[in-house]
């Protein structure tokens, strides 16, 4: 718990974008956790509300669409 807590605080904003991508391109990375404690570090004014939420947001699109693009274009790599 205390390692999730620092390397949030440490690292910010983009600690909290590459765990929620990894996490929705299918790494075994359960969201809840993630988010629960971006939401304790706003409670403690480490991050601030709106940016939490539109990061956490845009990194689950960003995850999702490359694992779909993934998807898309690795039969057709395999095949060539």
């Amino acid at each position: 718990m205390e390692f999730i807590i620092s390397f949030l605080s440490e690292w910010g904003y983009l600690a909290l974008f590459i765990c929620m991508a990894l996490e929705n391109m299918n790494i075994p990375i359960p969201s809840e956790i993630i988010l629960g404690f971006a939401g304790f570090l706003v409670s403690q004014g480490v991050f601030s509300f709106w940016p939490t939420i539109l990061i956490g947001t845009l990194a689950g699109l960003i995850g999702s669409l490359a694992v779909s693009y993934t998807h898309l274009t690795l039969p057709t790599i395999l095949l060539v």
